[in-house]
């Protein structure tokens, strides 16, 4: 076991640790204890501090939870000082990526990209109504920018802790801020709000800022991104992968090229391009544009194992954002959750089924998804779709509903694509899969 020596795999361990609690469900506090618990084990693991180094908590971890009703984990972030820098002191401040199984991470934070918010050096949601600043954010990451911000550790925001940790520092402060997926859209611009408003925490200005996004989606303007570039882009290490979804967004131009990412082994079909069409629906008008856009991007190259891994997605998921595709492509924007989550349950049956086949003895799942198989449920979709609207032509809604669920099986694979080249390529490239080790196997003891 050899001890990680770049800086972008230490902060790469650090951004996955603050998933933490990923897929649990618990009260707000009982959450936060999980993940006290948990990250107490992770830095004070042997093999671990032989990996990453000696590292104390000294803020958080905070668990935020934004419908107490869904008890999930929405948002989460932490401090770590090293106990191993001599000549200054080093902090690392981590934060969560989207929690798959959180509503709000989702459909706000993730997907709210069709509205901006001004700037305001670092406070978007304190914007004058009538401010018209040209540097702009996302709704939805100005939101999450929000959450972090107001987050206390026994009684101390972030900015509060580090007000106190300059004023008796000895030694010049490193900080680096880092994140991975929703973690990567939020380090810059938290980054970048601490540096707005260095005067509420750092006086002496001894304090020295990094960012280390990994596989963040934009989450500004041109302007946004030309400003960021102007305080903190000589200090910001961007990575991404060139097969990753999630780091083309929203860029028009680069969401385009996420149609053929997969090409020869998966080709764009109707579903893959009902959702490529969606990803650019949502962020139109926008003119969205990465921070540090000149980072050359790494690629591991195409996974083909992961095809024979279906029953291993989140079927639930899958189903509704189809559910959500077939209404988007009707020109319906607002249809009722009712009839969402029943066409969504009808498509889940279908998946299912496709599961199935692919599990059974020498089927090839391929031959068997044809037209006669998914008229049933065709029939049963263009039911639901004609409740909410009777105007649509039968014959025409139920050719297009065949070719959607005739398409699901290559959907599929291209989500788990998807995943794998959004996560688990990140590990591979930063070679970090005994990090990964070690924090499933603690993870799995405490619970």
């Amino acid at each position: 076991m050899t001890k990680y020596n770049s800086p972008e795999q230490v902060s790469f361990c650090m951004a996955y640790a603050a998933n933490v609690c990923m897929l649990m469900h618990g009260t707000q506090a009982e959450l936060q204890k999980l993940a006290s618990e948990r990250l107490k084990a992770i830095f004070s693991n042997p093999d671990m501090q032989t990996l990453i180094g000696t590292w104390e908590i000294v803020w958080g971890p905070v668990v935020s939870e934004h419908n107490p009703s869904r008890k999930v984990a929405d948002n989460a972030m932490f401090v770590v000082k090293s106990q191993d820098a001599h000549e200054s002191d080093s902090y690392i401040i981590a934060i969560a990526g989207t929690n798959p199984i959180s509503l709000y991470g989702w459909l706000v934070e993730d997907l709210q990209v069709n509205q901006t918010k001004p700037w305001n050096n670092g406070q978007p949601w304190n914007a004058p109504e009538d401010q018209t600043s040209d540097i702009r954010i996302s709704a939805g990451t100005s939101k999450g920018l929000k959450i972090l911000c107001e987050m206390q550790s026994e009684g101390q925001s972030l900015i509060e802790y580090l007000n106190e940790l300059t004023r008796t520092a000895t030694k010049p402060v490193l900080i680096n801020v880092c994140g991975h997926s929703l973690g990567g859209a939020l380090s810059p611009v938290f980054a970048l709000s601490l540096s707005d408003q260095r005067s509420k925490w750092d006086e002496q200005n001894i304090a020295t800022l990094s960012v280390t996004p990994f596989a963040g989606p934009t989450t500004g303007n041109l302007e946004f991104a030309q400003y960021y570039d102007s305080q903190l882009g000589a200090v910001t290490n961007r990575v991404w992968n060139a097969l990753d979804l999630v780091p083309h967004g929203w860029e028009e131009s680069l969401i385009e090229k996420a149609r053929t990412f997969y090409e020869p082994a998966i080709k764009a079909n109707i579903l893959i391009n009902l959702f490529i069409d969606f990803f650019k629906f949502l962020s139109r008008k926008t003119n969205y544009q990465h921070v540090r856009p000149q980072e050359v991007s790494f690629q591991v190259g195409y996974y083909q194992p992961v095809e024979t891994k279906l029953e291993h997605f989140l079927i639930d998921e899958l189903s509704e954002l189809i559910a959500k595709l077939i209404f988007h492509y009707q020109g319906h924007e607002d249809p009722s959750q009712l009839s969402i989550k029943t066409i969504a349950n009808i498509v889940k049956s279908r998946i299912e089924e496709i599961i199935a086949q692919n599990q059974s003895d020498n089927q090839q799942p391929e031959k068997r998804n044809h037209e006669a198989e998914v008229e049933t449920y065709a029939d049963r979709i263009v039911v639901e779709l004609q409740k909410e609207k009777p105007d649509l032509e039968k014959k025409d809604l139920k050719d297009f509903i065949i070719k959607i669920l005739s398409s699901l099986l290559d959907f599929i694979k291209y989500m788990l694509q998807v995943v794998h080249q959004h996560v688990y390529a990140y590990i591979d490239y930063l070679e970090v899969s005994e990090f990964l080790n070690i924090f499933n196997n603690i993870n799995s003891e405490i619970t």
